[in-house]
């Protein structure tokens, strides 16, 4: 499982800590971001336009099951993207890998983007996920397994020792 300290070595970039957004409100790239409940473990990924408006949003309705308006919580950028497609595509890509190695606490049904062979493996290329992968500092999902097809019940048979993307 995914801990604090890996975690803070996917140095990422800090949205929003103690309170405080680290983020221009005017700034609208399209965002993947991660919500990090330091006191349970606990991660939310998302996505969004302007990410400064919906951090707020997260913190004034709870509905993900994390505590974001907590001095415990935590958003960093997953990924800063140009185009809502490749958006929509590594939110799904990143919500599947917390889910096999963190306490995630995302619906599964958007792993079902994965399944219907609707993310296009180029869409990674350049990506945060790909750096992070290719410089080993985290392992690499099966974005066609079986794995994937039967969801969270299969994270601890997951065999990091033959990871493919």
């Amino acid at each position: 499982m995914l801990t604090i300290e890996a975690f803070n070595k996917l140095k990422l970039e800090c949205a929003y800590s103690n309170g405080k957004y680290h983020i221009s409100y005017n700034d609208k790239h399209y965002y993947v971001y991660v919500i990090i409940d330091a006191q349970t473990n606990t991660y939310y990924v998302g996505l969004s336009h302007c990410l400064y408006s919906r951090i707020t949003q997260h913190i004034h309705d709870n509905t993900n099951g994390i505590n974001t308006h907590v001095s415990s919580s935590y958003v960093f950028i997953l990924e800063k993207l140009y185009y809502q497609n490749d958006m929509d595509a590594m939110e799904a890509v990143w919500i599947s890998w917390f889910i096999f190695n963190a306490k995630c606490c995302n619906l599964v049904n958007r792993d079902i983007v994965i399944r219907r062979g609707l993310v296009n493996t180029s869409t990674i290329i350049n990506s945060n996920y790909e750096k992070l992968v290719l410089s080993e500092i985290i392992y690499p999902i099966k974005l066609h397994s079986r794995l994937i097809l039967y969801g969270i019940e299969d994270r601890d048979n997951y065999n990091r020792d033959q990871p493919f993307y």
